[in-house]
């Protein structure tokens, strides 16, 4: 993983954290891991594309878990690539070529 994308994941986590940082609780945030407990409707039902209960990212190879969002309310992160590409995928209103830095920003947007 480039510094790059560490950079924008690192920096999309920080801007979810700032604007719902009284909606999120973060469970624990270390070595890569990020386990978020989502207590707000509509934050959740974005998150979870309005009916999924369970989004699980594509396994970004042996060594690396993937990142899977439970009950629509438990956001278990395990990878901070597979971060960046769940929430790019639940967004899900972005094309697949877009450039990550746009899809992620757009989904940003509908959060807020």
């Amino acid at each position: 993983m480039s510094s790059d994308t560490d950079g924008l994941i690192f920096m999309t986590a920080k801007r979810i954290l700032e604007h719902y940082g009284d909606k999120i609780k973060t469970a624990e945030a270390s070595f890569g891991v990020m386990s978020l407990e989502i207590f707000d409707d509509k934050i959740k039902d974005v998150l979870a594309d309005g009916a999924l209960c369970e989004i699980s990212a594509p396994p970004l190879g042996d060594t690396h878990p993937s990142a899977s969002v439970r009950g629509a309310s438990e956001w278990l992160v395990e990878d901070l690539e597979a971060f960046a590409k769940l929430i790019v995928r639940i967004g899900g209103k972005e094309p697949p070529e877009a450039p990550m830095a746009e899809r992620v920003s757009r989904f940003l947007e509908c959060l807020l």
